[in-house]
């Protein structure tokens, strides 16, 4: 067969995967076309799948498809054997392809982006039962009390923006202030309703709920208001799918014919949530309901397919006359209009940090990196206050005597500390107050290498032996698992359990910890170095980032802002400085079209 000839070779020289293959087999039998114009075509549009794109524009995929294509083949036939194929359909039916005017999707990523731009641009509406002005307003003045000059407080505006309208997305990084903004909101929202509103809040990992959690217990025992108030903000974060009600096969309890029982729901991290995910959370949610994104739009996108909460803040502070003097009323700013084309009236930059000082390691090297300012980040770097230095390793250099000299003290406290019978409690915040992240998974300086020279250096002091279920291994779930109560990203710790000490796995939970026998753990890996992608969504008080010593892909101005943003107190790159200045001088660019559909469901539906 000519079309499964082209495509193993496609696939030997590294162009799709196994399933994109079998995905370009489909296709060429449902065509029963002659060729593998169209086989390639759909080959390459599944690939596009696999690189976090969510459709591929019609160029490139003729680009692309044109090392594989016969010498009679041009760019405007393989365009017409597509739309002249069953397999691609312009999305009114259910075809594999679709092809709409810039882009070639698989229908499952075109039909979520229409379903999605199409539930947004509903909901992001006035509420339907809005606080009255004058309440709003002394409220809005209480809670956010005036801080002196004309600069607009942008938490206060996002918290009047929740509070009339039932979409409100608010985007900012470290320390500015988010999560005392939606608690705040949340304050607000049960003053005005007199406490009849039930309030859910969740995130996108077990990670991400649990800091999101212990964060708004933190912020709401501040809050200036009565008792009854701060009672009746829901002191439990849940992850999407617990809060769906996840079961097997992909299943959710909660959809559009059985939505949540809900009339707030605040998300947190919604950088980390894709796509597909996305849609089913909007289609659960009741259209009453008011919807809280929270997220840091300069981080890395899901893993999936999509760069959904990037897309959705195309739009931030960007306000209708109308919907800005509202805004003004009821903050005493002078709230400019702004038109825009993707979200407007719903999307606020949160602008101002707290967290860092203007002089601060950690909130320079951040910026320099969002801005893209690599020079400027070296200096950072090079400056020697502490907060943020960067550790040389040249290109080729092995990392074992660095690992020694800056991982293996922490480590052996924290062995030590078990040995000495510390609570649970105590052991999860040592383990929580420094971690170790890298960009890729193996190779010299990827994460297995890190955690496999860690627990060689450990069996060499004789600190641990060669049972794999050793005292004081952190261990990564990396798979959900509902029966046991585990999900995707939990991390635990090896510990001693009962008066025979036998070794267990522990994990934290809502009424203390909750232990496991090792043979029960789901899919694990150990976790004393994580990936950048799994630590999204945590805070630790120090951060070492292990950069590879040659350029990869995955290597991005995201990636390494988003480390960078993990820590609080100190961050070190281990790396040349070749190799920082090329990740923060290469952006991830995702195909997608969402904000198009969104732009365009809003023109349609005015």
């Amino acid at each position: 067969m000519i079309a499964g000839q082209v495509l193993d070779d496609m696939r030997e020289k590294g162009a799709i995967d196994d399933l994109d293959r079998e995905f370009g087999l489909l296709a060429a039998r449902m065509d029963g076309g002659g060729g593998p114009a169209v086989a390639v075509a759909a080959a390459l549009a599944s690939a596009a799948t696999g690189r976090g794109h969510t459709g591929l524009a019609t160029e490139k995929l003729v680009e692309q498809a044109g090392p594989w294509l016969g010498p009679d083949e041009s760019a405007d036939r393989l365009v017409a054997r597509l739309d002249a194929s069953p397999i691609c359909g312009d999305g009114a039916e259910p075809t594999p392809l679709v092809r709409d005017a810039r882009r070639v999707y698989l229908y499952r990523y075109w039909n979520h982006e229409r379903r999605l731009a199409e539930a947004l641009n509903q909901r992001n509406a006035p509420a339907l039962e809005a606080p009255a002005p004058a309440a709003l307003k002394s409220g809005l003045d209480r809670l956010f009390p005036p801080a002196g000059g004309n600069r607009i407080d942008w938490q206060k505006v996002a918290a009047a923006l929740a509070a009339l309208r039932r979409l409100a997305i608010i985007s900012g990084g470290p320390g500015t202030g988010k999560t005392s903004t939606v608690v705040r909101i949340l304050a607000l929202l049960v003053e005005q309703t007199a406490g009849e509103c039930r309030i859910a809040l969740a995130a996108p990992t077990g990670k991400a709920a649990a800091r999101m959690e212990q964060a708004i217990a933190e912020a709401r025992e501040g809050l200036a208001v009565d008792k009854s108030v701060r009672d009746a903000i829901p002191g439990e974060a849940v992850t999407i799918h617990r809060l769906l009600g996840a079961g097997v096969h992909g299943r959710f309890r909660h959809d559009a014919n059985n939505p949540l029982p809900v009339d707030v729901l605040v998300v947190d991290e919604v950088s980390m949530v894709d796509l597909a995910l996305m849609v089913r959370l909007e289609a659960a949610l009741p259209a009453h309901a008011r919807l809280v994104l929270l997220g840091d739009r300069d981080q890395l996108a899901s893993v999936e397919p999509g760069s959904v909460f990037a897309e959705l803040c195309l739009g931030a502070n960007g306000f209708s006359p109308a919907v800005a003097a509202d805004l003004g009323s009821a903050t005493g700013f002078d709230v400019p209009p702004r038109d825009v084309e993707v979200l407007p009236d719903c999307a606020v930059a949160l602008e101002r940090g707290y967290r860092f000082t203007d002089d601060s390691g950690i909130g320079a090297l951040a910026a320099s990196v969002r801005e893209g300012d690599a020079e400027r980040a070296l200096n950072v770097l090079r400056d020697g206050r502490g907060e943020a230095t960067r550790i040389d390793i040249a290109a080729g250099q092995g990392i074992g005597a660095v690992v020694a000299e800056r991982l293996l003290p922490e480590v052996r406290d924290r062995l030590a500390q078990i040995a000495a019978g510390a609570a649970p409690e105590s052991v999860f915040a040592r383990y929580g107050a420094m971690q170790v992240l890298a960009p890729l998974r193996e190779g010299p300086r990827g994460v297995g290498t890190i955690n496999r020279e860690i627990e060689r250096l450990l069996f060499a002091e004789g600190l641990v032996g060669d049972d794999p279920w050793y005292l004081g291994r952190p261990v990564l779930v990396t798979v959900n698992d509902y029966g046991l109560g585990l999900v995707n990203g939990d991390l635990g710790v090896i510990l001693p359990w009962g008066e025979a000490a036998e070794a267990r796995a522990c994990f934290p939970g809502e009424g203390g910890p909750r232990w496991l026998h090792p043979a029960r753990l789901p899919a694990h890996e150990t976790a004393w170095a994580l990936t950048v992608h799994k630590a999204q969504g945590s805070e630790f008080d120090r951060v070492e980032v292990v950069l590879p010593d040659a350029d990869s892909p995955v290597l991005s101005r995201e990636l390494i802002y988003t480390a960078v943003t993990r820590a609080r107190r100190q961050v070190a790159l281990w790396g040349g400085p070749e190799i920082l200045v090329t990740a923060i001088g290469r952006r991830v660019e995702r195909e997608t079209g969402l904000a198009e559909r969104l732009a365009m469901e809003r023109l349609s539906g005015a």
